[in-house]
């Protein structure tokens, strides 16, 4: 396959013309807008839909997808065809529907491309004609499921792999995302090879050796969740093994929540809800039937769960349990954004805000598009918070403007609070608890802010981001270098937290941080990755001899208490655990040479 780097350059206006190919220069591709329910399409022309799914660790989905017609090199008025996606509502898929001449057709490439201000970010990877062909006949659907990018490590580069499967439904897609687009006749697909099942293990060696990861998570009873790409799970056992696990999806999974029956529920994208219950193995699907996206998934009593699900346009949350073999879900309470909240039965919810007690005529907001949400506590107060944006913003570019409420443990909405507060993060360290504040936007450094558990105090402490020490001789006081009664500044060496520290302790913790700085004749400098200890809760940091288990490996799976455990995230699929606080490794789980 081939490869275009992905870059960043300011003042693109030319390029852009040649990317898109929309005249404003000569081009051999036409751009194919998505279908709306006004789109017209011509006599000659079929509809051409597919699924691209990422499953690298690059943010950016792949948005357009260039086919070539059989007889594009006879005539320079046959041109290549780039679809453009619908706008992506995740990083990691995208939908594609497109009105195509009738014809003979072969995959070209896939692209990311999106604008930023004067910037732009372009990558792509390209296919050749063993990658298949396909027929788009007038008045027919062609529906070439789902194609896959997989980066496979390949030394100190990745080999751009692209692989495809069929929709377990033909069709599946245009019924969700473009149900006006009448299906009544055979839907086509690609055309028939030898080829099919190579593609199958290609597509099974993918999913077996997962590169990113979207959540972890560590169940009461010891285990530790990993959820991969296409439906995968990565689970380490209580007892330390290592192990793959599956549910019946493509999409991609964002929440797991275990009961206190030791039940566990896990969600993703399009609604897509599995259950497993404590006593068995098996997965089951419990998907919901809207086309929800299923940000946080958490436990309540009785062994129910809670649901936060979004769409563009609104937010809702959903309660409910395992009943008579099925999940009955309620939704309690509903969102959207210049229309306010509503009750189980529709009705509107009065929130008291504490922005302005004056009466006065709210201005609707532009920025309706929702991008995210999530629960949070700070200082005894549950919160809610809904990140929306303009409609064609993207999560990855902006987190947008917050909506904030202080609610109860029954979703009765307190008040709105008037700034955006910044909420702190739980993570299990070690033998402790962290708290991460990402940073704001008057940050100087952009580097959050890590505090952990003091269990003498009872409160929170900061971690500091830098080594600090004195001249030899000298004594560390708490803001300089003593020695009888010669003072001089503490040299501090600052670094960023490439994996959030491991306690190993209460206060004795170890964490893989990065040196970089910049030099003003040279420029920046070549950035170092070295493990690092505390004793003393982070206050103070050490160097050490310590060694990373593999060049690329800086990931401290930070929920494990028992050993040092470090994943290759982004890189490969490989782990490596340590027994003796990382003098020694050993590599517990190895990615697969396909």
């Amino acid at each position: 396959m081939t490869h275009f780097v992905s870059f960043i350059r300011p003042a693109l206006i030319g390029l852009t013309c040649l990317f898109m190919a929309t005249g404003c220069v000569t081009s051999n591709v036409d751009l194919v807008e998505p279908l709306t329910a006004k789109t017209p399409i011509a006599e000659n022309q079929g509809v051409v839909t597919v699924q691209i799914i990422n499953t690298s660790a690059y943010p950016l989905p792949y948005n357009f997808i260039t086919i070539a017609p059989k007889n594009v090199n006879e005539s320079k008025k046959v041109k290549y065809q780039r679809l453009e996606s619908l706008l992506p509502a995740t990083t990691n898929s995208t939908i594609f529907a497109s009105a195509v001449n009738a014809g003979s057709y072969s995959l070209s490439d896939i692209r990311s491309f999106f604008v930023k201000g004067d910037y732009y970010f372009i990558r792509g990877a390209g296919a050749d004609i063993e990658f298949g062909t396909f027929d788009v006949k007038a008045n027919q659907v062609t529906d070439l499921g789902i194609i896959i990018y997989y980066p496979k490590p390949d030394g100190d580069r990745f080999l751009n792999v692209l692989s495809r499967i069929a929709d377990q439904q033909a069709g599946e897609s245009l019924i969700k995302y473009f149900p006006f687009i009448d299906i009544n006749k055979e839907v086509l697909g690609w055309d028939e090879d030898d080829a099919e099942e190579e593609r199958f293990s290609l597509y099974s060696s993918i999913a077996q050796n997962p590169l990113a990861f979207n959540k972890q998570y560590l169940t009461a009873n010891g285990d530790f969740y990993m959820l991969a790409k296409l439906g995968v799970l990565l689970v380490r056992t209580d007892d330390g093994e290592w192990q793959l696990e599956a549910v019946d999806s493509n999409n991609d999974l964002h929440a797991i929540a275990d009961n206190d029956s030791g039940d566990i529920l896990i969600g993703g994208d399009e609604g897509r809800l599995f259950f497993k219950a404590a006593e068995d193995d098996e997965w089951q699907d419990v998907s919901l039937t809207q086309n929800l996206r299923i940000s946080e998934i958490n436990s309540l009593q009785n062994n129910r769960f809670e649901l936060l699900t979004y769409d563009d346009k609104q937010m809702k949350v959903l309660q409910g349990g395992f009943s008579n073999d099925e999940f009955q879900w309620q939704v309690v309470r509903s969102y959207a954004v210049n229309k306010g909240w509503r009750d189980a039965d529709g009705n509107d919810v009065i929130v008291q805000e504490d922005i302005d007690k004056k009466k006065k005529k709210k201005k609707k907001s532009k920025r309706t598009k929702i991008l995210g949400v999530r629960t949070a506590t700070k200082d005894g107060k549950k919160y809610v918070e809904i990140s929306r944006g303009y409609k064609r913003e993207l999560s990855v570019f902006s987190e947008g403007t917050q909506d904030q409420f202080v609610i109860d443990e029954d979703w009765n909405i307190l008040e709105k609070i008037g700034i955006n507060e910044t909420f702190a993060t739980q993570y299990t360290a070690g033998k402790n608890t962290i708290f991460v504040e990402q940073a704001g936007y008057w940050s100087w450094t952009g580097q959050p802010s890590i505090y952990y558990f003091d269990a003498n105090s009872g409160s929170k402490v900061m971690i500091q981001d830098s080594i600090r020490t004195c001249p030899e001789g000298y004594a560390m006081k708490t803001k300089s270098c003593m020695k009888d009664k010669t003072k001089v500044k503490i040299k501090k060496e600052s670094f960023s937290f490439v994996s959030y520290p491991w306690f190993y302790g209460e206060k004795e913790a170890l964490s893989i941080v990065a040196f970089s700085g910049y030099d003003f004749w040279t420029g920046p400098k070549e950035t170092k990755y070295e493990i690092i200890k505390t004793l003393d809760g982070g206050a103070n940091w050490q160097r050490t001899e310590l060694q990373l288990p593999a060049k690329y490996c800086r990931s401290i799976i930070t929920e494990v208490t028992d050993a040092l455990v470090v994943s290759c995230e982004g890189v490969s699929s490989d782990i490596y655990q340590s027994n003796d606080l990382g003098e020694t490794w050993q590599h517990v789980r190895q990615h697969e040479d396909f």
